[in-house]
């Protein structure tokens, strides 16, 4: 009889679990972060475009003092009651395997509320384990796919969450829960017709189902549809105005909008609403931290690691605020903690091998990011994080000059990761400098199939062109990347250096001038022009005047550099003046042994030898 009343027991808390992890599993967006000072504020939101304003006297927040006393007694007392909670639950699955006439739905509620007591105290893989066991055994059992599915989903294993929470729609089609949670996992993959389809269906299910709107204004915010956001938390806060839900979201709206005070008081307001939830004061912190406000982004962390001491997300961030503000050894402490709290999370690691690396301690940093492939090599958490820990690792090898290395994990992260096409590139540059032309050509074209609207690939392909000397395919490049992106200067400077070495001065000239167009103050196209009108081997291209009149305009852009002052003596020289073009290029190697390569520097004084016999320089 006594273990039928533990099983009954277990199926009563984890359904109570299971409502709750419903309730606060999507972590929404990004990491934003908590308040500053005083929470009680007689300012309120106005209520734009018709959205509800916040109204009347700030809730009575209790003083943080009580509220971390009471937050960190019942984080300690549940860490601990889970701890006690999942070794009865061990115990008793020993018991009844070790016993003949074990009912088989039994061993299946105890599995179930182990699993999921062991997700709450943030032990995933062990989670993963009796997730796993229990649908071996039962495949029927309810809730399991759900709850394994919101798992994966927090591991970031995205096509697990995703084949599991479908599975769970298949078997209960008239739940919103898993359409919900199906639809966040699509936003978090950028897939927003997948999101809003199953949004739109959770909302049909469930039309209360707060959580579902803001999501689906999420959706819309990346999709840049604002009214239609709006529109969504607007319905949340009308529909549940004591919710925090609702104002998280328009402050988000707010935020995107660049409505940055408006964003501030609704976040405010969602920790007025649940002063003792960390999360909430953590993502008001993310938003002082970005931008710029330190200490009103520390006071916020500060208070969210005062009311609960367990949570790394908390540590992680305060070290980015403490990295910021150039305390650099308090950064590494609280990375350091986070990583004690949560050994098998990714940030910590992140953050601390990033540090190291700014602070010179090459050796610590691959230590951190070496740990940090082991972790997420999980078999679990699928191919993206391990993916994304790879990519970290090659960031580090490429700046150690570690090339062979960093392709080597390069080439396991850029399948599992085909949105971070840029991946391609920095692989390709990898095989360039290691004379792998074939491979390095190869990512290049690859990264332009992927992602044919980049202007940025056309000119990484075309500076790869470039420099092997194929300048007619350089600038077919080139062409296309202003195609894409015509008020860029940078792609047209490219393309009329290509043309240069192509021997098509008349097109490089067209195309400084429709640099200066764009950018009067361009030196790169000043100078450029008044090169080519000085040195180019053609008579009816050179114009002495207009050169001088671009030369100069360059040199007062950049006074002391030497290569707008090589190219003023340049034009004196075309001029005529040698002596003045002697003086000018007598200083500008003066400037050039400071400034640029040996190469640069003899041809400086091989011009210098020129003006000196009275002979202009042609090119």
């Amino acid at each position: 009889m006594q273990h039928k009343e533990l099983s009954r027991w277990g199926i009563v808390v984890t359904a109570a679990l299971v409502f709750a992890v419903a309730v606060t599993y999507p972590i929404l967006l990004r990491d934003r972060e908590p308040e500053h000072g005083e929470l009680q504020r007689d300012e309120r939101a106005k209520g734009a475009d018709n959205t509800p304003a916040i109204e009347g006297p700030a809730q009575n927040v209790p003083p943080l003092e009580w509220l971390s006393h009471q937050t960190r007694a019942h984080a300690r007392a549940e860490q601990e009651l889970t701890e006690i909670w999942i070794e009865d639950l061990t115990k008793r699955l020993v018991e009844l395997g070790e016993s003949v006439d074990t009912d088989s739905k039994d061993i299946d509620d105890v599995l179930f509320a182990r699993a999921f007591s062991r997700d709450m105290k943030g032990d995933r893989y062990a989670a993963l384990s009796d997730y796993d066991e229990l649908i071996a055994r039962n495949p029927n059992y309810p809730n399991a796919y759900l709850l394994r599915g919101l798992t994966y989903a927090h591991l970031d294993n995205r096509d697990a969450a995703i084949a599991d929470l479908t599975e769970a729609i298949r078997r209960k089609p008239e739940s919103a829960m898993p359409y919900f949670n199906r639809g966040f996992v699509h936003f978090k993959r950028e897939d927003h017709a997948a999101a809003l389809d199953d949004l739109n269906e959770a909302l049909r299910l469930d039309p209360n189902q707060i959580r579902a709107m803001v999501t689906r204004s999420m959706v819309h915010i990346g999709q840049q549809r604002f009214e239609l956001a709006l529109s969504d938390v607007t319905q949340a806060i009308v529909q549940a105005p004591e919710s925090h839900w609702g104002y998280f979201g328009r402050a988000e709206v707010y935020r995107t909008q660049q409505k940055y005070d408006l964003a501030e008081l609704d976040l405010l307001r969602t920790i007025e609403l649940e002063p003792t939830q960390p999360g909430l004061r953590e993502h008001l912190a993310q938003f002082y931290l970005d931008h710029g406000d330190l200490d009103a982004a520390y006071s916020a962390v500060e208070a969210s690691t005062t009311l609960n001491p367990y949570r790394e997300e908390g540590y992680v961030l305060r070290g980015r605020v403490h990295e910021q503000r150039g305390n650099q050894a308090a950064a590494l402490a609280d990375y350091s903690k986070a990583i004690q709290l949560a050994p098998d999370q990714f940030d910590g690691y992140k953050y601390r091998g990033t540090l190291y690396i700014k602070l010179g301690d090459h050796d610590r940093a691959l230590e951190d990011y070496t740990a940090l492939i082991e972790v997420t090599s999980q078999p679990h958490l699928g191919s993206r994080v391990g993916a994304l820990s790879n990519l970290l690792r090659a960031y580090l090898h490429t700046e150690l000059k570690r090339y062979e290395e960093a392709i080597a994990d390069y080439n396991p992260a850029i399948p599992s990761l085909p949105e971070m096409v840029g991946s391609l590139t920095k692989r390709a540059q990898l095989y360039e400098k290691m004379g792998q032309h074939d491979l390095a050509l190869q990512d290049h074209s690859r990264r332009i199939e992927l992602d044919p609207d980049s202007a940025d690939a056309y000119v990484r392909r075309g500076d790869f062109f470039h420099e092997r000397k194929r300048y007619g395919e350089a600038i077919t490049d080139y062409t296309q990347a202003i195609r894409l992106a015509p008020e860029e200067t940078g792609h047209r400077i490219d393309r009329a250096r290509s043309y240069l070495q192509h021997g098509e001065y008349g097109k490089a000239i067209d195309d400084y001038d429709t640099v200066l167009a764009l950018d009067p103050a361009s030196i790169i196209a000043h100078n450029m022009k008044a090169w080519v009108l000085s040195t180019a081997l053609d008579d009816d291209l050179r114009d002495g005047e207009l050169a001088l009149k671009h030369a100069q305009t360059a040199v007062d852009l950049a006074p002391g550099d030497w290569n707008t002052t090589d190219t003023l003596a340049a034009v004196f020289a075309e001029l005529g003046q040698f002596d003045r073009a002697v003086e000018i290029q007598s200083e500008a190697i003066r400037l050039a042994k400071d400034q640029t390569s040996k190469d640069d520097l003899a041809g400086a004084e091989h011009r210098l030898s020129l003006y000196r016999q009275r002979k202009p320089y042609r090119e």
